[in-house]
């Protein structure tokens, strides 16, 4: 799917907004399911060091020649974790993609090991509470696994290893954003 430029906008001022409010500075973003590079571009242009993982090759290919460092696979996937376990990344991101996965869970707790221990992440899927009210069956497409309401979302993420400190209902109601930590370690030592 193509992207209007009118959510382009959006997401440029959700994705500066984000950025201002992070209470660390953020200077390197890893988007799974980065698609063509469309929101890539837009933290690069943010002054962002950026890397991402997607499953198509095609799409990886347009992302390398637009001078993304975008690797092809699944998180959890040998060569994947191979690849990303030399950096730890200030923020995760990911766009209207968790509810694609078989086993979102799995991918979220590999994508918290790619983090740093203070990182941040910015987390989106379709609001299914919008879905059932508006009785929107075309909405139920064979590549959508799982659906969320706010509270299953929010477990989700916690028992994948994150901390949830918002989630929001945006672009008329349509997305589930969600405002996460990485979990902190409990430290044993004493």
């Amino acid at each position: 799917a193509k992207f209007s430029q009118e959510m382009l906008k959006f997401r440029e001022n959700q994705f500066r907004n984000f950025l201002l409010s992070a209470s660390k500075s953020i200077d390197s973003v890893f988007e799974f399911g980065a698609g063509e590079g469309e929101y890539l571009d837009i933290f690069k242009g943010l002054g962002c060091a950026i890397s991402g993982i997607e499953s198509s090759e095609e799409l990886v290919s347009i992302c390398q020649k637009k001078g993304h460092e975008v690797v092809s696979g699944f998180l959890g996937d040998r060569e994947s974790q191979f690849y990303f376990k030399q950096k730890k990344y200030d923020c995760a991101v990911s766009f209207n993609f968790i509810e694609h996965l078989p086993n979102p869970k799995a991918v979220l707790i590999n994508l918290s090991n790619l983090l740093a221990a203070d990182a941040v992440g910015l987390l989106d899927v379709p609001n299914f509470d919008l879905i059932e009210r508006n009785k929107l069956f075309n909405e139920f497409i064979p590549d959508h696994r799982f659906y969320f309401r706010e509270d299953t979302f929010k477990t989700l993420l916690s028992v994948s290893g994150f901390e949830v400190h918002s989630i929001k209902r945006l672009w008329n109601d349509y997305i589930l954003s969600a405002e996460v930590s990485r979990r902190k370690r409990i430290n044993w030592n004493g």
